[in-house]
């Protein structure tokens, strides 16, 4: 019988199957196609390749991002809560042993005994509470030498004065040193440079801290301002704070002057400076901000900018005094339980108090942020913030300022600008409800 051969194809095979013998595999020649060309090869490769990588790098930013919001969430609330702190004296870092240094300089924590405070708008609210707290020495191993208050009222500025003296006992049984501090009271308009130079005319020493609690909220419609309303938020809130460290930096400058110049009257020819300097006595000035100047929002056209000023001259101040040895912190505290508040509160605008409301919460009382102030005023830190909402906008607001937010902070930014991003939605949604509330009236009234 003659050998037959049964042909199969298969997909790129010839089988062969013939009688009594072994397969056989016969491979066809696939068409050539231009896709098969060196270079378009090599071309796709690298495309598959790249794809691949990418994708991998994505997964890997995506889960750092989730990692670092989580991670700085926890880092926030334990900051709130003071967690893994040990005491209160830690907390505060205020009662722990000073370091043995001869001369200050701006990082190293401020010790409040012997020293000489000024307070400005310290006759009620923030302001007071501070001058308290430092009679009290509830926040220091002792209270400061001599305090000086400022404020315009001659009546609120004497029943302040008693409130301060009453207090000075709890200081001299509560303290180290057990002396009681001199307390002083100048009324003056520290916003006019005849008021600024009664404060700082008309004594033998100057001021080793300086705190600016002057100044007020005034809100409304935009329109509805006046030339003098204006005027008198910028002058209440920038000008009053401006001035004052005005007077302050040039009695500063001048001592350091003074200091090295005496050091190098039995020297001849070139002088040698130092700098940042450190003096003997610490020499620091306290900015009251606002939450406002992170976030200006509707209502704010004539306080707004004047925080924001504030801000600014804050950090313009930061490179400016610490060749001199000068610190300086920026405070913005939220809402605060004062009776400036309660005024506000007359003329705020319904949107204003509703963006207010979710945005910030509940107002704080004055003698915990004071407390807080302190506390960082101490530290030396440069902007002081109030819990997790306030470390947050610090962090998305940062900019050049010299503040501690870290890695952390840094790598939440895209996450928290889409925060903000559902937070102006809602703004203009309220808005747009008052403004219709608004014309509504209006049209009423016309006809």
């Amino acid at each position: 019988m003659a050998d037959t051969a049964t042909p199969c194809r298969a997909p790129g095979l010839l089988v062969s199957l013939q009688m009594g013998s072994l397969p056989k595999l016969t491979f066809l020649e696939r068409t050539p196609s231009w896709l098969d060309a060196p270079p378009l090869r090599a071309a796709r490769e690298l495309l598959t390749e790249a794809q691949r990588r990418a994708g991998n790098a994505l997964c890997l930013l995506l889960a750092f991002v989730v990692a670092s919001f989580l991670m700085a969430l926890i880092q926030g609330l334990f900051h709130h809560f003071r967690i893994f702190q040990s005491s209160r004296a830690d907390r505060d870092g205020l009662r722990s042993k000073p370091q043995k240094r001869k001369r200050w300089d701006c990082s190293q924590p401020i010790r409040w005994e012997n020293l000489r405070v000024l307070i400005t708008g310290g006759t009620s609210g923030i302001g007071f509470e501070i001058a308290r707290m430092l009679c009290e020495a509830s926040v220091s191993p002792g209270p400061p030498r001599h305090l000086t208050i400022v404020g315009r009222d001659a009546s609120r500025l004497e029943a302040a004065k008693q409130v301060l003296l009453s207090s000075r006992p709890k200081a001299a049984q509560g303290s180290d040193s057990g002396h009681q501090p001199v307390i002083e009271t100048i009324q003056a308009d520290v916003s006019t440079p005849g008021g600024v130079a009664r404060v700082f005319g008309n004594k033998r020493e100057t001021y080793d801290v300086v705190i600016c609690c002057a100044g007020g909220a005034l809100p409304g419609y935009f329109e509805e301002f006046t030339v003098e309303e204006f005027r008198a938020q910028m002058e209440c809130n920038y000008m009053s704070a401006a001035l004052v460290a005005q007077a302050a930096f040039r009695e500063w400058k001048r001592e350091v002057l003074e200091a090295i110049v005496a050091e190098h009257t039995h020297r001849r020819g070139d002088v040698r400076i130092r700098v940042p300097y450190c003096s003997e006595r610490p020499r620091h000035i306290v900015f009251f901000s606002s939450m406002a100047a992170f976030a200006a929002i509707f209502g704010y056209s004539a306080y707004a900018p004047a925080k924001y000023a504030l801000r600014g001259l804050a950090e313009t101040l930061v490179y400016e005094g610490r060749p001199y040895g000068i610190g300086v912190s920026v405070v913005f505290p939220p809402d605060t339980l004062t009776r400036g508040f309660d005024v506000e509160n007359r003329r705020k605008p319904p949107a204003t108090r509703a963006c207010t409301e979710m945005s910030a919460g509940a107002a704080l009382p004055a003698d915990e942020v004071a407390r807080v102030t302190l506390r960082g005023i101490t530290k030396r830190k440069f902007w002081i913030t109030f819990g997790l909402d306030g470390y947050l906008m610090g962090a998305l607001n940062a900019g050049f300022a010299p503040g501690n937010f870290g890695v952390l902070s840094i790598a939440l930014l895209p996450i928290l600008r889409c925060v903000v991003a559902y937070y102006v939605v809602r703004f203009h949604r309220l808005i747009a409800r008052d403004t219709e509330r608004r014309l509504r009236d209006e049209i009423r009234q016309s006809i």
